[in-house]
């Protein structure tokens, strides 16, 4: 005796539902399990180093491109070096004693190409550094981890 239902059959969207809903969970878990690595934008090769240091909550992003004339990228945003050196100056105080380090300062990552001279990075460092702020200077690890 062969049974036969009585009820009407289910629409095609109704078994597309869950299909969509497990597609939306695993696309949020590809989103949050990710990476989010902030980048200017600008194509750079950064030099090899064998150490390795967390990954950093929020930092401004200073970018020098290894071109024939080093250009500089303050978050996205290209900048002159007077301007850098306005926007990371420490707040004008009456009175000469060095910026104190501590809670009120910055974090800046330097992402300098490996082909842009020593001294630009040196007078990009020393700007930052005569802000009262933290730097930092990004790299690639010398063998890439799995």
């Amino acid at each position: 005796m062969k049974l036969e239902s009585s009820l009407p059959q289910p629409h095609g969207l109704l078994f597309l539902a869950p299909v969509l809903d497990a597609i939306l969970v695993l696309s949020v878990f590809l989103l949050i399990g990710s990476r989010f690595v902030e980048q200017s934008g600008v194509v750079i090769e950064l030099p090899v180093t064998r150490s390795a240091m967390p990954v950093l909550g929020r930092a401004h992003i200073i970018t020098i491109s290894g071109s024939s004339s080093p250009q500089i990228f303050l978050d996205q945003e290209r900048i002159s070096l007077d301007a850098l050196r306005r926007r990371v100056a420490p707040p004008e105080t009456p009175s000469a004693a060095p910026p104190a380090t501590g809670s009120g300062t910055l974090t800046y990552l330097l992402r300098a190409d490996q082909a842009v001279p020593i001294a630009t990075v040196m007078t990009v460092s020393e700007l930052v550094l005569a802000g009262g702020h933290r730097l930092i200077f990004a790299t690639r690890p010398e063998h890439p981890q799995p």
